[in-house]
């Protein structure tokens, strides 16, 4: 899982994109768009997705991207808060949690 911003200083009512990957093997296409935790005075919007299919070794793996639109409604410094992501490891027989990076905008 990786994640990152499009910019990190942005005037009232200028949008960021977030932009999160998951790669791996498995069915990566039945993945859903990330949900964004509620953050007061922004207005958020599930954007683009994108999937790239590629062998890896005797296995087919994937890399699904998704895309969050992300609005600041008031001049100051934004916390983008980190998000998480869980999925059932079977090589190691458990679930694994996956948490992204929080940004910090201006």
């Amino acid at each position: 899982m990786g994640t990152s911003v499009d910019k990190r200083v942005v005037n009232q009512n200028e949008a960021v994109t977030l932009q999160i990957a998951l790669e791996g093997e498995g069915n990566i296409e039945t993945l859903v768009h990330p949900k964004m935790p509620e953050i007061e005075n922004v207005k958020t919007y599930e954007a683009d997705t994108q999937t790239q299919l590629f062998r890896a070794q005797n296995l087919i793996a994937a890399k699904k991207t998704f895309e969050i639109v992300i609005i600041p409604n008031e001049a100051g410094e934004l916390k983008v808060p980190s998000l998480e992501f869980s999925f059932f490891n079977p090589k190691i027989e458990r679930y694994v949690v996956l948490k992204s990076d929080a940004y910090k905008i201006k």
